[in-house]
């Protein structure tokens, strides 16, 4: 399962198995990285990312073992992406006047984690889904 946060943001990744499992205890690990220790906090159903960062990307397993056989286990995995706000880094041309019917290029320019989707309005309508207006 996908699991989206934001940078900077409490994140928290909830275990369906906990619900349908009876009998069993849980347990969180994350696969193939260390878990942010001094950011989480856990319980049996949900493991809580304080402050989440980029960096806490990755595979997330909810880790399920019988009560009652040592060797009944299960697990579930979530993918946790962590993104960036999405950034403005130029916007083309400046304010400038332009003659009545006239036209003019506008063109956006925005960074963040993943790359963001650059759309343009007038009042609450989309008129144009590229970086170029």
């Amino acid at each position: 399962m996908r699991v989206f946060g934001v940078n900077n943001t409490e994140v928290i990744l909830k275990c369906s198995l906990c619900v349908l499992l009876r009998g069993f205890t849980f347990s969180w690990e994350r696969i193939g990285a260390e878990m942010p220790s001094d950011r989480i906090d856990r319980s049996d159903c949900s493991l809580v990312i304080r402050k989440a960062i980029l960096q806490d990307s990755g595979n997330y397993a909810c880790v399920g073992r019988s009560k009652s056989s040592t060797s009944l286990v299960t697990r579930e995995v979530l993918r946790l992406t962590v993104r960036g706000p999405a950034r403005i880094t130029s916007l083309f041309p400046e304010l400038r006047a332009v003659p009545f019917g006239g036209s003019v290029e506008v063109k956006c320019d925005a960074v963040g984690p993943p790359a963001p989707d650059v759309y343009w309005t007038k009042g609450s309508l989309r008129i144009k889904s590229n970086k170029t207006a």
